[in-house]
């Protein structure tokens, strides 16, 4: 299988993009009453992603990123791309607004998503904003660890990663939840 090199789509120019992949992009979001979420692929962070293969180079760029883009025109170099609404996968233009680094940070800090506290133990299980189980599946995930079940099978059952179900047996995730 041949391999292509990857690289990030620079959205600092204008007319990068054909009018098929433009249909493409916007055919992978789902419009709700408030956001309109990305239904695609998301990065590690929870941010939509978006990819092309374009000069035998798959080129990605963050959904949000793109939405502005296409709405607005090019993004200026060393800009963010800021959500209003504080979901990563919403992608709605109006959602979106242009800010430096700094300006992202002292609005993440004034809505309380400051990343050291996201990184401490003060917030927990189900109440952390990453977390992708409830406390009662993690009871229960416990429970299945004493019926011989694979990890793999487990991860299935909830629709998580193996890696994850191997955190939570081991005790390095989830410490705080008892069995069923």
């Amino acid at each position: 299988m041949k391999t292509y090199p990857q690289s990030r789509l620079d959205l600092t120019k204008s007319d990068i993009l054909s009018e098929e992949y433009i249909k493409r992009f916007w055919s992978k979001i789902e419009k709700t009453e408030n956001c309109w979420l990305w239904n695609f692929s998301l990065d590690g962070m929870g941010y939509g992603s978006f990819v092309i293969f374009k000069n035998k180079e798959y080129k990605t760029a963050r959904a949000s990123r793109m939405s502005f883009y296409l709405t607005n025109g090019p993004i200026p170099d060393g800009m963010c791309v800021c959500h209003s609404c504080d979901n990563p996968k919403c992608v709605r233009p109006d959602h979106l607004w242009l800010g430096t680094r700094s300006q992202n940070s002292k609005d993440m800090a004034q809505k309380g998503r400051n990343p050291t506290l996201l990184k401490s133990e003060e917030i927990l299980g189900e109440d952390h904003p990453r977390a992708t189980l409830k406390n009662c599946e993690v009871a229960l995930i416990k429970k299945l660890f004493s019926h011989n079940l694979s990890q793999t099978f487990i991860a299935k059952m909830f629709k998580t990663t193996k890696h994850t179900i191997f955190r939570i047996k081991h005790g390095h995730q989830w410490g705080h939840v008892s069995s069923l």
